[in-house]
């Protein structure tokens, strides 16, 4: 159960038995919490719901009080009824980094829709893919009492205060597309290693053994992480080495706080001149993989711009794809199931919503889509 449900049918049942009469004051904010050994957020949206159900009434300045309002016949403390209590705010928040339709549009579009089917509405916070409005965000929001988050956290590793609080307080909590060492919260995502491994054995068993790896940093982001141990799992399976040499893990225009970024043309100038170095001084390389369609994209370009012909003389193969339209290609790629992991997310949220608290790691499905590129 929820700690602010149960702060709540505590002092239902402190009225019900007569420990606490019309009138009475209940204890502050600071003393409950200290008792339950919660956060003060944890403890308000418990006189808040309270207070909502006209159970107390709240002075500022002077503290909460038991009300003459009616409290709704429950079973005993013992069984309470927690679907029959009443949601704080009917709200739900999705924190960000950024969506496109190259992949994020699909599931922030399932995820209002499946809120909807529960009566709730989305509240949508973009953070640009900065930890620092990711913190921003998540207190915004809990501050005005939602009843629930679904993150998609930034780009790295980073221990977010915010967010190890909210799990220690057991507050409704999903993290999607990817999860956050240390933090024990519930998460939909794809199996990264699986994907890739798929998407390497297919270039190996097309005779490409000279396989170059593209992405960002790592910097502790697990979808990554994952997608360069896949790679090397394919190799291991084949009984074939690895060329550390073929790793090119700098590449920065696929992080989200650089799409907005003053220097953005700098950005991807750098990096298209990181690809050209690579290719170059690579030579015998004949197939990329590459972790996001941006990186794919722009190793098109780089390879159209150096006469090589696709897929005769390069394969390159991604995560995510646009539909070929205006003559862009249509890549080889890993398609997630986003409306799926979307559903899930919201589906894992609601559970904890009433009171289900178990943190689950789920695994959406994914399709592997041959296009023109390989």
């Amino acid at each position: 159960m929820n700690l602010y449900r149960k702060i709540y049918l505590d002092v239902v049942e402190e009225i019900r038995s007569g420990n606490l009469k019309i009138g009475d004051k209940l204890p502050t904010e600071k003393a409950m919490s200290e008792k339950y050994k919660v956060s003060r957020i944890t403890t308000k949206k418990a006189l808040d719901l309270l207070a909502q159900e006209k159970i107390i009434e709240r002075f500022q300045g002077k503290g909460s009080f038991v009300s003459s309002g009616q409290i709704k016949n429950q079973k005993s403390k013992k069984e309470p009824s927690v679907k029959a209590l009443p949601h704080l705010s009917g709200l739900v928040g999705l924190i960000i980094p950024e969506f496109s339709d190259v992949f994020g549009l699909k599931q922030v579009k399932m995820i209002e829709e499946k809120c909807s089917e529960y009566n709730y509405h989305l509240v949508i916070k973009r953070t640009f893919g900065y930890v620092e409005e990711e913190k921003k965000a998540i207190n915004s929001l809990v501050d005005k009492g939602l009843d629930g988050l679904i993150i998609i956290p930034a780009h790295g590793t980073h221990y977010n205060h915010d967010l190890l609080r909210l799990v220690v307080d057991k507050y409704p909590l999903v993290l999607l597309d990817r999860y956050i060492k240390g933090i024990p919260a519930s998460s939909v995502h794809i199996n990264n290693q699986k994907a890739t491994i798929m998407a390497i054995k297919y270039l190996l068993e097309k005779g490409h053994q000279e396989l170059a790896f593209i992405s960002p940093p790592k910097e502790g982001t697990s979808s990554i992480e994952e997608r360069e141990i896949g790679f090397h799992i394919a190799f291991s399976d084949k009984n074939l080495p690895v060329n550390n040499n073929y790793f090119l893990s700098d590449i920065l225009s696929s992080i989200p706080k650089n799409f907005s970024a003053a220097n953005v043309k700098e950005i991807a100038k750098n990096d298209r001149r990181k690809i050209e170095e690579f290719l170059k001084k690579n030579p015998k390389i004949t197939a990329v993989f590459c972790t996001d369609y941006t990186i794919a994209n722009m190793v098109y370009s780089v390879l159209e711009s150096l006469g090589k012909k696709i897929p005769e003389e390069y394969a390159i193969v991604c995560f995510d794809s646009v539909s070929k339209t205006n003559g862009s290609p249509l890549f080889t790629h890993i398609s997630q199931r986003e409306d799926k992991m979307g559903e899930e997310a919201v589906h894992l949220l609601m559970k904890q919503i009433n009171g289900e608290y178990d943190p689950k790691h789920v695994e959406v499905d994914f399709d592997f889509i041959i296009g023109d590129t390989t």
